[in-house]
C-alpha cells in the first residue's frame, strides 16, 4: 500500500491516470523504446524490458564493425570495457576511478579462478574451503573438484583451514 498523503492518494479514475501520465517527466521517454503492441501494458522488467532505439544501432556497430572487421584486434578497446563502465558507476555511488568494476557474477568468477588453480596445481587435486563459506561457493567448488577427480575438504574453521592447506 502506497503511503498516506502520495500522489496514490490523488488518482480516482482513468483520466486522473491520463492526466499522471501527460505530466510525467519521464513520459517523453516512451519514444526512445520499440513498441510492438501500443495496448499491450508490459511489467515484466526483470529479464527483458522493452528493447531501446539506440541498442539496435549498438548491436549492429558490434557486429558488423567490431567483430566483423575489427576481429580480433577490437580486444584492444573492449578489454577495458569493465573499467569504464566500473567507473560510470562508480560515479554515481561515489567511489572513486577504479574501485568499481563490471564482471561476471561472483561465482561464475570464483569457477573461473578455481578451473584456472586446478589446471595450474597438477597433479594436486584437493580444494580446501571453510564452513562459513556461502553453500553456493562450496557447490562451485565441488565442481571444479569432480571435473579435475578431485576433492573438496570443508574444514570447520581458518585456524584448520590454514593446517590442511599445508598438508595438500
Amino acid at each position: 500500500m502506497p503511503p498516506e498523503g502520495s500522489w496514490f492518494d490523488s488518482v480516482r479514475t482513468m483520466s486522473d491516470l491520463v492526466a499522471l501520465d501527460v505530466t510525467d517527466p519521464l513520459g517523453s521517454t516512451l519514444a526512445e523504446f520499440i513498441i510492438g503492441d501500443p495496448d499491450l501494458i508490459y511489467l515484466d522488467g526483470n529479464s527483458l524490458g522493452r528493447l531501446h532505439r539506440n541498442v539496435v544501432a549498438a548491436v549492429e556497430h558490434a557486429t558488423r564493425q567490431e567483430w566483423g572487421n575489427g576481429l580480433v584486434r577490437s580486444w584492444e578497446h573492449w578489454i577495458d570495457l569493465p573499467r569504464q563502465a566500473g567507473d560510470v558507476i562508480g560515479s554515481l555511488i561515489g567511489a572513486s576511478p577504479g574501485e568499481v568494476l563490471v564482471a561476471d557474477q561472483t561465482s561464475v568468477n570464483l569457477f573461473k579462478l578455481a578451473e584456472a588453480a586446478m589446471a595450474r596445481q597438477h597433479p594436486r587435486r584437493v580444494i580446501v574451503t571453510d564452513s562459513a563459506n556461502f553453500p553456493s561457493d562450496r557447490y562451485v567448488l565441488e565442481e571444479v573438484a569432480r571435473r579435475h577427480a578431485g576433492e573438496l575438504r570443508v574444514v570447520a574453521d581458518q585456524d584448520e583451514l590454514a593446517r590442511v592447506v599445508d598438508e595438500s
